[in-house]
């Protein structure tokens, strides 16, 4: 991903690409059921997108079965 970002955003693409490489594994079935979040991830990001994110994050276990 070319161009400069805010720290923010830069957090926001981490959470998205794990959620992305999440759903590869459970199609495959392949890897661990979790996935761990360093604390350091909601760093830089506001209140309203650390809300939205975990609600992502759920709804995505819950579809999937994952924890």
């Amino acid at each position: 991903m070319q161009g400069s970002r805010s720290q923010s955003i830069k957090n926001m693409q981490i959470f998205c690409f794990r959620l992305i490489l999440l759903r590869l594994c459970a199609k495959r079935e392949i890897g661990p059921d979790f996935l761990i979040h360093d604390s350091h991830l909601f760093d830089e990001i506001n209140g309203h997108q650390i809300s939205s994110m975990l609600k992502i994050g759920v709804a995505t276990a819950r579809e999937l079965g994952f924890q």
